[in-house]
């Protein structure tokens, strides 16, 4: 922590748009003033403190609400992108992968392929 003493009037300067003015000095209590850009917040510390304790159980709540309108995708993937109900075609089904069919079954088996090569080799 930096520390400076300042009497009254005097000022320190922060950055270059922040300066913090000793305004007056009554006892043990010193008034200052803040001149900063008005998109600059400026605060009291145990204003602060509230504002932070208030904003983290608002976040927590968002989580919450993050987390439930999340939960389509979170489905989605949990089923692996199968269809959940509903009509025929509804949900996020995707297609069927095609069958593959043993080589036996294959009109165009490799003894049928070879034949037909040879066809094309000769012209004919």
């Amino acid at each position: 922590m930096l520390v400076l003493s300042r009497k009254l009037n005097q000022s320190i300067v922060i950055g270059d748009h922040i300066e913090v003015v000793v305004l007056e000095i009554k006892g043990d209590v010193v008034k200052i003033g803040v001149k900063a850009p008005r998109d600059v917040s400026v605060y009291r510390q145990e204003v602060f403190v509230d504002i932070q304790a208030e904003n983290a159980r608002a976040a927590g709540g968002d989580r919450a609400k993050a987390q439930v309108s999340n939960a389509g995708a979170l489905l989605k993937q949990a089923l692996g992108n199968k269809p959940f109900g509903g009509s025929p075609g509804a949900g996020f089904a995707r297609p069927a992968p095609a069958k593959v069919q043993p080589e036996d079954a294959n009109p165009k088996s490799s003894k049928a392929k070879s034949e037909s090569e040879g066809d094309l080799g000769r012209g004919g």
